[in-house]
């Protein structure tokens, strides 16, 4: 009893542990000034107490990216504040500078440098406060600024100071979730400063929406930012591989040339913002065998041009797929991933419609005694599985709009009979979604049929349980036991 008592006691308080928050920020302030003489500088201070030694290793160490081409980084201040009030100075030695791991294997970005600052003397109720400032040759002011953080944040800022002629544009994201709003002053201006107080942490939890339909994103910018995109163009050595890549079908082709240009051009992650924002050079991406997704596309979009293909041009809404035509109808194409081309202006299925029939071969395990266990394939179409969501959330899932039906029928070796009687088994929730799978035999044939419907494509806490129930039904029944006479 006592045993038992103690292993209850130790999943409660992992349980417990697991909740607790690592660290709390007491201040995040974001400034952007912008100077009258073409330059302008970034300031940013952060103030966060540890609480938890898992925040040792989340907070110990602070990275700052700036390329010494048309930035410098200066520190202001850095110390770790103890409980006691003893006010550690970051040591000479605290202060590492790098090449960021996006930039490895790729000499056009090895100038690029990551400034790693090491926080020293850390223990439980510390606080670590830093204040950097970077300065630009350049009059850009582009960002995207997430208010909720890894730990919770007792003050957020952002502070905007532009020069009389230019004015700022501020757009939020809409989260599915409901925050506070935030205190805004001078929207429109070019004077802007917002305050969010008592911010959540962000949420760890599986099959989460994306970080825009999850929590508060500020968008700023005050339209100086470059918005030319590479051109198509020629490039020098690459007919041999154009020609080995040659496809007679249209589609297959251009989906050739980009698994060429994802396969074997290395990813580098680079802000457009270290580089100035500059066009890339698909001449100079085919020599160096790297580079950003940007860059890529505007070497698929050359390539894609030099093999003969029409309308081929850089997506302006999204830099890192191109734009083609074929018999009228445009078509994108991403380098970020190896999904399909897509057709332009033409609204995506809402619903996701699957339906399938087929013969599934006898592949039964034999157990013992004559007893056989026969397992369904996966629907691999639908990726949530019940054994991830947890009995409790307070996350929205990201799920998706589905209706889908698998019939499958199962020759069986002679003499052998399902165990047990028919499944007929309906789950139905109103507005949410159902589950339908019905097992029966008929002679030697096995009959399933599974059907799958899914009516929200993020679903609620509130809907939660239900949803929950409704995967668990779905994710049922995909063994089958069987007796042989």
């Amino acid at each position: 009893m006592k045993k038992i008592f103690s292993l209850l006691l130790i999943v409660l308080m992992a349980g417990t542990f697991a909740m607790a928050q690592d660290a709390q920020y007491k201040l995040i302030r974001h400034t952007f000034t912008v100077n009258a003489d073409g330059t302008s500088d970034y300031n940013f201070r952060k103030e966060v107490t540890l609480l938890r030694n898992r925040a040792f290793s989340s907070f110990g160490e602070t990275f700052v990216l700036y390329n010494p081409a048309f930035e410098s980084v200066k520190i202001n201040e850095g110390y770790t504040l103890l409980k006691d009030g003893t006010k550690v100075p970051l040591p000479e030695n605290a202060l590492v500078e790098q090449l960021p791991h996006g930039c490895v294997a790729c000499a056009r970005y090895n100038g690029i440098r990551e400034l790693a600052i090491v926080h020293t003397a850390l223990e439980y109720d510390a606080t670590i406060v830093l204040d950097y400032t970077i300065h630009r040759k350049s009059q850009v002011v582009d960002a995207k600024l997430q208010l909720q953080q890894i730990c919770p944040v007792d003050r957020f800022e952002i502070v905007v100071n532009l020069p009389k002629e230019q004015t700022l544009n501020v757009s939020y994201s809409k989260p599915v979730v409901r925050y506070a709003a935030p205190s805004v002053e001078g929207e429109g201006t070019n004077a802007y400063r917002l305050v969010a107080t008592n911010l959540p942490q962000t949420f760890v939890d599986s099959y989460l929406p994306s970080a825009d339909k999850l929590y508060t994103i500020v968008t700023l910018s005050n339209g100086q930012r470059p918005d030319a995109v590479a051109v198509p163009s020629t490039i020098n050595g690459a007919a041999d591989v154009l020609a080995e890549l040659r496809k007679d079908d249209a589609i297959e082709h251009i989906v050739a040339l980009r698994d060429y240009v994802r396969d074997n051009y290395r990813t580098n992650t680079i802000a457009p913002a270290l580089l100035q924002y500059a066009v890339p050079d698909a001449q100079q991406v085919w020599n160096s065998g790297c580079g950003t997704n940007d860059d890529k596309a505007a070497l698929l979009a050359s390539l894609m041009h030099q093999a003969g293909f029409y309308g081929v041009r850089i997506n302006e809404q999204n830099h890192q797929q191109v734009v083609f035509r074929i018999d009228g109808i445009e078509r994108s194409i991403s380098v970020a991933d190896k999904s399909k081309p897509e057709m332009l202006s033409v609204a995506q299925e809402d619903v996701k419609t699957i339906e399938e029939e087929r013969e599934l071969e006898w592949n039964g395990e034999e157990l013992s005694d004559g007893y056989y266990r026969f397992v369904l394939p996966e629907e691999k179409e639908f990726a949530i599985k019940a054994a991830n969501l947890t009995s409790v959330r307070t996350a929205p899932v990201q799920a998706e709009k589905t209706s889908q039906k698998y019939d499958y029928t199962v020759r069986l070796p002679k003499g052998c009979k399902m165990i047990g009687d028919e499944v007929k088994l309906q789950k139905k929730v109103e507005g949410l979604g159902e589950v339908l799978v019905t097992i029966k035999q008929s002679g030697r044939k096995l009959k399933i049929s599974r059907v799958l419907t899914i009516e929200k494509d993020i679903i609620m806490p509130k809907d939660y349980e239900s949803f929950r129930a409704l995967i668990q039904a779905w994710d049922s029944h995909r063994e089958i036991y069987l007796k042989s006479k």
